[in-house]
């Protein structure tokens, strides 16, 4: 049932004067003690609800009826009270009230009421004709039983013409069974609260303000429907957004999607894809590469956890996600560790940005009876020139074609020209890796200079080093080349003469040519080579055979040989 529908018999409990039992259910942090509130305190204000007087009860660590009957007397208020801060002359008040109920002096009074069953039994005479809310039933002190709360409230109602609300977390209740065949005796009215993800998130964070705004767009994405765990996302949220102050408005944007869905899994591992699971999913192809020779069924929860990335689009958990990991787990973000990896997202929303205003470029450019050559073309190089410092590679023969079709052959050349400028001592920018699944070719004047280039201001690196920068960086597959004709024993070396981080870099350099969909001769070789390396070593031990087959090549040398040998 949503907010408004609970709020809604919420209403028509308070209004009427028959005395009942309303419990109202839900998970934890769904909002039930705050929605009641709210239903309460307008009820209160607008002179809706019938009772003159209520307490609140929270039952947390309560051992014993006593300690519940004196916190009922002692929270009791008058119904134009309802809502206000504490206000200690109130006790004074009901202890006034029970003496002159009993007529016994108030010195006396205060002695009996110290700590004694006696004193309770005395002050609960009071207790009569008032709305009573009993909260945290299932944290209730381990000496308190469901029990006797549910039989006091009976009494309560029954007896002493009481209205009582009962909040309870239904997921953490302990014995079901039992407890559900006592609360039919005793509830008269029982609502499910369940708001929607969206609802929870506006309760959350009432306002408007920019982190706000994207901590509920996101919390909702995913479906939390949690108050306090929303509110604990926001304050990272927070606390990160001084830190990126200096960054475009995008780098937040993506910072924060990220934040929503780790502390998420760090505030509900028992609902939400754990942070144990996220660490395991590294790389954009971690769900491929099986581990070992997997035979077991998909685990559900695991496939629900994958479901959940991919609906949310966080597929794999990269660098800055491990450094927000681990901010989230501490509480605090560390400026320099932030830094570091947001200045790379920084110039990525940027790339992103260049890359729209070319997509946007192109379609004035191709969908128009209106504009002629002169006018689009203008626009076009307008646009590139503006961007051309975070304009790729890629869009060259994009850019380059059409206008030297057209005859803009001045035009062509300028822009090619103020690539290379712009590029100039960057030799990333003029790797062709990125072409190669693109379906476009670079104009073969365009292909030569960054050919020669690459040539120029490639380093000599030894082959574990070409294999460790290929797999930190896919940026530097172009180095790809300088691993041809390298032995299979050559690669057996490599693999024995390093470890941990160093070793797993040269392993996903090893293996880049499966993130690929069409990898060249070169990377087939890597793989064939290394598959067969890491088949020898497999061959040593179960444990190196778990090792090796983590990669994927031996497992794709074993596909091929099948297919030839047409099984």
């Amino acid at each position: 049932m949503s907010t408004t529908l609970v709020r809604a018999e919420i209403a028509k409990f308070l209004s009427n004067p028959t005395p009942e039992v309303l419990c109202i259910r839900g998970n934890w942090g769904t909002g039930k003690t705050y929605s009641w509130n709210g239903a309460l305190l307008d009820a209160a204000k607008n002179k809706a609800m019938t009772n003159s007087r209520y307490a609140y009860v929270s039952l947390f660590g309560v051992n014993s009826l006593v300690e519940a009957k004196q916190d009922i007397f002692h929270g009791s208020v008058d119904r134009e009270k309802i809502g206000n801060a504490f206000d200690p002359s109130e006790v004074g008040k009901n202890y006034e009230n029970v003496s002159t109920i009993t007529k016994i002096g108030a010195n006396v009074l205060d002695k009996w009421t110290g700590n004694t069953g006696v004193g309770a039994s005395i002050v609960s005479l009071s207790i009569r004709d008032q709305l009573i809310c009993f909260d945290d039933l299932e944290r209730r002190g381990p000496s308190l039983q469901v029990g006797e709360v549910l039989g006091y409230i009976s009494q309560l109602k029954e007896e002493r013409q009481c209205k009582v609300v009962l909040l309870l977390n239904e997921t953490q209740l302990g014995n079901r069974p039992d407890f559900d065949r006592y609360l039919e005796k005793v509830v008269d009215i029982n609502l499910r609260f369940a708001p929607t993800a969206l609802e929870c998130s506006e309760i959350a964070l009432p306002g408007t303000d920019k982190t706000s705004e994207i901590v509920k767009h996101y919390a909702n994405r995913l479906g939390i429907d949690n108050i306090r765990i929303i509110r604990k996302i926001h304050r990272l949220v927070e606390l990160i957004a001084d830190k990126l102050s200096a960054y475009e408005p995008e780098v937040l944007e993506s910072v924060a999607k990220s934040i929503v869905l780790l502390g998420w899994s760090h505030f509900a591992p028992e609902t939400a894809p754990p942070l144990s699971y996220l660490r395991s999913k590294q790389s954009p192809w971690a769900d491929i590469l099986p581990v070992g020779d997997e035979v077991d069924p998909p685990d559900p929860k695991v496939q629900g956890w994958k479901a959940v990335l991919r609906k949310y689009g966080h597929d794999y958990v990269g660098p800055f996600d491990l450094v927000l990991m681990d901010g989230v787990v501490d509480g605090y973000f560390d400026q320099e560790s932030i830094d570091i990896h947001a200045t790379h997202l920084h110039r990525r929303t940027k790339i992103e940005a260049a890359n729209i205003a070319l997509r946007r470029a192109f379609e004035r450019f191709d969908y128009s009876f209106t504009r002629q050559g002169d006018e689009s073309v203008a626009d076009l190089c307008d646009v590139f020139r503006k961007n051309v410092e975070y304009v790729a590679l890629v869009w060259i023969p994009h850019v380059i074609k059409p206008l030297r079709t057209l005859g803009y052959t001045a035009e062509a050349q300028e822009l090619i020209d103020l690539f290379f400028r712009q590029n100039e001592g960057n030799p990333l920018a003029f790797s062709m890796a990125d072409l190669r699944d693109s379906g476009h070719e670079l104009p073969e004047d365009v292909r030569q200079r960054c050919t020669d280039i690459l040539q120029a201001q490639k380093p000599e690196y030894a082959n574990a080093e070409i294999l460790r920068r290929i797999g930190n960086s896919a940026e530097e597959s172009f180095l790809a080349e300088k691993m041809l004709g390298v032995t299979v024993e050559e690669y057996l070396s490599i693999f024995r003469s390093h470890e941990g981080e160093a070793l797993a870099a040269i392993l996903r350099g090893a293996s880049y040519g499966r993130s690929i969909t069409n990898p060249t001769p070169t990377e087939v070789e890597i793989m064939d080579r290394a598959g067969e390396a890491l088949r020898t070593l497999a061959a040593e031990s179960p444990i190196f055979e778990m090792r090796a087959r983590t990669w994927g090549l031996i497992q794709r040398l074993e596909a091929e040989e099948t297919a030839e040998r047409g099984e």
